[in-house]
């Protein structure tokens, strides 16, 4: 349902762009997505390693977060926010609570759950190659910064002192 949300605006764009870009989906496709030549899709794989490392060697652009509005999607987290940003790629994700910290058009893109708004922000991204990079880098300096292990190593040995002595 997720993916269905933003079907028509992915057509549009591929009908569109249709040398210049190219649609990576993993895990889920629908048909008419498939019909183009550009679409390039990856089943689902439970090896996380293998997936992270498959994202990093696409060089991806842009990355996309569709989450229908419902009960279940409001739990998830911003893993994939953190996985596109990891890739220095500019995200467009849905305005749910598992995106709320991130920081609209500096580290991503937030839009509301309709077709419009997502073919704006992807008609957006596409345009404005500068902007689109510049957000990947400040999204993956962020996280960089704030969410990785190297970065919190200090705090968490500390805490982990303090709660033994």
């Amino acid at each position: 349902g997720d993916l269905e949300m933003i079907e028509q605006p992915l057509l549009d764009v591929l009908e569109r762009f249709k040398e210049d870009v190219d649609l990576v989906l993993f895990g889920c496709a629908t048909k008419r997505l498939m019909q183009f030549s550009s679409v390039k899709f990856f089943p689902f794989d439970d090896g996380y390693v293998r997936f992270v490392k498959t994202l990093f060697s696409l060089h991806v652009d842009i990355g996309l977060a569709p989450l229908e509005d419902n009960e279940f999607n409001r739990c998830k987290s911003n893993i994939k926010w953190l996985e596109y940003s990891a890739c220095a790629a500019a995200g467009i994700y849905s305005d749910l609570p598992p995106y709320k910290d991130i920081h609209p058009g500096r580290d991503g893109l937030v839009v509301g759950n309709s077709q419009k708004e997502w073919r704006e922000a992807l008609e957006f991204l596409i345009y404005n190659k500068k902007k689109r990079i510049k957000m990947g880098y400040m999204a993956r300096k962020r996280v960089m910064e704030e969410f990785t292990l190297n970065k919190k190593r200090a705090e968490i040995i500390k805490d982990s002192y303090l709660s033994c002595a």
